[in-house]
């Protein structure tokens, strides 16, 4: 073989899709694929690389307004840049009609974007879990999520027993975590006093400062449970009984 042949054998291939820097227009990047086309071809990816794209640039996250009322389950997962400013904005372009949301290990995230759950009135599956800085200040804002069908509430250390009034207006509830909280027999008293005429599972797992008293005086109220666990908590053999 000569020495062109093997150079046209190794020959990169032609690149479909060619990007193009514009610096006198309003967006960074401009490319040959119409924004119809980054539409059609967004609302068939995952909602890992929708988030990332949300932090890629302002083109492609003003492209992302456009797709919200696509956009129905949002996870934010383990990210060093999950942070108030950065939940915030992305919130505020979700579609109001967003179905699942999920904050899980946002080390940095605090009560502040909390603040817009209100307006995610169908929002039915929410789970907060490894939130350090999360309290039950930031909790009062589930009050308005009338249609959450199922919670999870995990290893937030700053939520303590007022987070069950702020439970109380969510008659819909029919799946409740409740993992590794300092809640305490009053927090479960308050629990089992609301009405939940949906309730079928509830979770209280890790939970130590949840005692005999709480779960034999209150927990029968619950009566529409199919599903208990009560692993983990501070419970002897007259707790189970």
């Amino acid at each position: 073989s000569t020495g062109e042949d093997i150079n046209e054998k190794f020959k990169k291939p032609k690149t479909r899709f060619i990007i193009k820097r514009f610096p006198n227009t309003n967006h960074p990047f401009s490319t040959e694929i119409s924004t119809d086309v980054w539409m059609k071809i967004l609302t068939d990816v995952d909602k890992d690389t929708v988030l990332n794209l949300y932090l890629t640039c302002k083109w492609f996250f003003n492209l992302m307004w456009n797709l919200r009322r696509n956009l129905e389950f949002l996870d934010l997962k383990p990210r060093r840049i999950v942070t108030d400013d950065v939940v915030e904005k992305i919130l505020s372009k979700c579609s109001p009609y967003l179905e699942s949301l999920t904050f899980r290990s946002c080390s940095y995230l605090t009560d502040s974007p909390l603040k817009l759950l209100p307006a995610f009135s169908k929002l039915h599956y929410l789970t907060l879990s490894t939130l350090p800085n999360v309290s039950s200040y930031g909790m009062a804002y589930l009050s308005s999520l009338t249609s959450l069908s199922h919670l999870t509430i995990r290893s937030c250390h700053k939520v303590n027993d007022d987070l069950f009034t702020s439970l109380k207006p969510l008659t819909e509830l029919r799946e409740l975590s409740l993992r590794t909280l300092p809640i305490t027999d009053v927090g479960i008293c308050t629990l089992c006093t609301n009405s939940y005429p949906h309730l079928v599972s509830l979770t209280v797992i890790s939970c130590p400062k949840v005692t005999n008293n709480g779960i034999q005086n209150y927990i029968t109220k619950l009566t529409t449970l199919t599903h208990l666990d009560l692993s983990y908590s501070n419970l002897d053999s007259n707790g189970y009984k």
